[in-house]
């Protein structure tokens, strides 16, 4: 009578019988290194027990490993429970920290809340597909002036028409279903390295952009009919007020205050506003956008950005108000 290993034993009755020889051959089979990490991830989602107790199988993820990647905060968004665990499971044996989300408008939620290195997207998904999804991220990254969070599709529509289409909507890079994961982390790698590219070409946030200045001083001078005294008056105004406001904001980004920060932010923009198009009345704008759309998820760089462009022009506006005294 054939006796049964314990941990062919183990295997959920759900899989079939070939899946079941297929496994527990795999345990005493030489694997290269891609194909360790497959059979973790699978042993890992399957539950796979020795003698009543869980099987260690870090040992299969070990190996020769060329892996460069830094840890990194991933959001995989995935509805397949199956896809999702195998693939968390990967992710987690490098060293990543994964959050899941099972539709695009989960993945809006958890962006709301997180700031993610990387976003896994399938694109095939009920209430919210990945394109859309991805199309609402580009956009609320742009209207909040928000990092680009590069996103990866882990996708079964790998046909040249949806690879366009999701490259329109924004997505970095594409792995095609069923997952590898040497090609995976290969394309992860490819496309963190891409944005690292672009990234060091980019100017700050906190940089004027085509169009700003610092502090336009002729646009303060239009605004008050070119009355140097008015002028100086508004000027010494928002060097007073201007630590006060940053730090009401601070406060309220700090402690998630979404309506306290929507209105702090409303205060510096408009302040600021008098002084033209400048990088500070920008990333306010973001910061209240961001909360009005109740996500402060990502305003931490938008604001470390902020205070930087204030300092920069609260220090051009005392210039700006020492050269007129000089000059009177």
């Amino acid at each position: 009578m054939h006796q049964q290993d314990p941990v062919e034993n183990s295997l959920p009755p759900l899989v079939s019988e070939q899946a079941r020889q297929l496994l527990t051959q795999l345990l005493a089979t030489p694997l290269d290194d891609r194909q360790r990490h497959l059979v973790a991830s699978l042993f890992g989602v399957l539950g796979l027990k020795r003698d009543g107790q869980r099987v260690d199988v870090g040992f299969l993820a070990q190996g020769d490993q060329t892996e460069t990647l830094a840890p990194l905060r991933v959001l995989l968004v995935e509805d397949n429970d199956f896809t999702s665990k195998m693939l968390s499971r990967l992710l987690s044996l490098r060293g990543h920290d994964v959050d899941v989300a099972p539709n695009g408008m989960a993945c809006l939620q958890r962006l709301g809340e997180h700031a993610y290195d990387l976003i896994l997207m399938d694109l095939s998904m009920p209430n919210m597909n990945g394109l859309e999804a991805t199309t609402e991220i580009r956009r609320h990254e742009r209207e909040s002036a928000l990092p680009h969070t590069p996103i990866v599709a882990v996708t079964a529509l790998t046909d040249s028409d949806h690879q366009e289409q999701a490259r329109i909507a924004g997505v970095d890079g594409f792995h095609a279903k069923p997952v590898d994961a040497g090609r995976l982390f290969a394309e992860i790698e490819r496309v963190l390295e891409s944005r690292r590219s672009q990234e060091s070409d980019q100017a700050p946030l906190q940089e004027p952009r085509p169009g700003e200045q610092i502090a336009d001083i002729q646009q303060l001078l239009q605004t008050v009919e070119q009355d140097w005294t008015l002028a100086r008056e508004v000027g010494q105004m928002f060097l007073d007020d201007a630590s006060a406001m940053l730090n009401a904001l601070r406060d309220a980004l700090r402690d998630g205050d979404v309506e306290q920060a929507r209105n702090a932010a409303h205060a510096l923009k408009g302040a600021a506003g008098a002084f033209g198009q400048t990088p500070v009345r920008r990333l306010a704008l973001a910061l209240e956008a961001m909360a009005n759309n109740g996500a402060l998820g990502g305003s931490k760089p938008v604001f470390a950005a902020l205070e930087s462009a204030l300092e920069t022009m609260c220090a051009s506006i005392q210039s700006a108000l020492l050269d007129d005294e000089r000059s009177a």
